[in-house]
């Protein structure tokens, strides 16, 4: 009697819910880890993706600390970097189609581009310089290609 791959997969899903029920740490404790999984995810969300490397956090590998061998929270627990990067990146792009926006208004209003991002401010055409979140620096201006870019994305 030969065993097909098919087979093999099924008696190792098996395995795996077997001891995913053998091993589950229960209700309780995996709300209490979810708990403290959301409560770091809080505590961190605020902080630059620049700022976390300036401080050596390492999101996903506190994350790993806090699963604690409990399957349910591990499942959840990298998309919470993945978010934390992500959500930094839309503000970065929102922040940078800001600057594009005031950099052509600039343009338009003067028939060339300024010499630097303070101009943007002095024209009124910017509030202030956004920071980038992945270098907590302005971004990176460059005249007269117009070129703006992110320093460490």
């Amino acid at each position: 009697m030969e065993i097909t791959d098919i087979e093999v997969d099924d008696i190792a899903d098996s395995f795996k819910a077997v001891f995913y029920l053998l091993t589950h740490p229960g209700r309780d404790k995996t709300k209490s880890a979810l708990d403290e999984l959301y409560s770091y995810a809080d505590s961190v969300s605020a902080q630059s993706p620049a700022k976390l490397k300036e401080q050596n956090i390492d999101i996903v590998e506190k994350t790993d600390h806090l699963t604690d061998g409990n399957v349910t929270v591990s499942i959840i627990a990298p998309a919470l970097a993945r978010i934390h990067k992500l959500s930094h990146a839309c503000r970065a792009d929102g922040d940078s189609l800001s600057l594009i926006i005031a950099i052509l208004r600039y343009h338009s209003n003067y028939n060339y581009y300024p010499d630097s991002l303070s101009k943007l401010i002095d024209s009124g055409d910017l509030n202030a310089i956004p920071i980038d979140p992945f270098s907590n620096e302005p971004f990176v201006y460059i005249n007269p290609n117009f070129s703006l870019r992110s320093r460490n994305r």
